[in-house]
C-alpha cells in the first residue's frame, strides 16, 4: 500500500469509531480529545477524515489493483 492509502485508511477508522461513539453513546470522541467539536484541531481532524473519504472514493479502483490477488475478496 502507498503511504497515502495507509493514512487515509487510518483516518477512516478513526472517523468510523467516532461516529459509532456518537451513535451509541451520544459522545464526540474527537471533540473530547481536542477540547470541543468547534476547536481548530477537532475541525482539522474532521476535515482530514472527509478528505480521506473522498480520496478513497476516487482512488478505489487503483487501490484494489495494487492489492495482492488473494486479498481482493477475502
Amino acid at each position: 500500500m502507498k503511504w497515502l492509502d495507509q493514512i487515509a485508511y487510518a483516518l477512516l477508522i478513526i472517523g468510523g469509531i467516532n461516529y459509532a461513539l456518537a451513535g451509541i453513546y451520544g459522545l464526540d470522541g474527537i471533540g473530547l480529545i481536542f477540547g470541543g467539536s468547534d476547536s481548530i484541531p477537532a475541525r482539522l481532524t474532521f476535515t482530514m477524515i472527509g478528505v480521506a473519504a473522498v480520496y478513497e472514493i476516487v482512488e478505489a479502483r487503483q487501490i484494489l489493483k495494487r492489492l495482492p490477488r488473494d486479498m481482493e475478496y477475502g
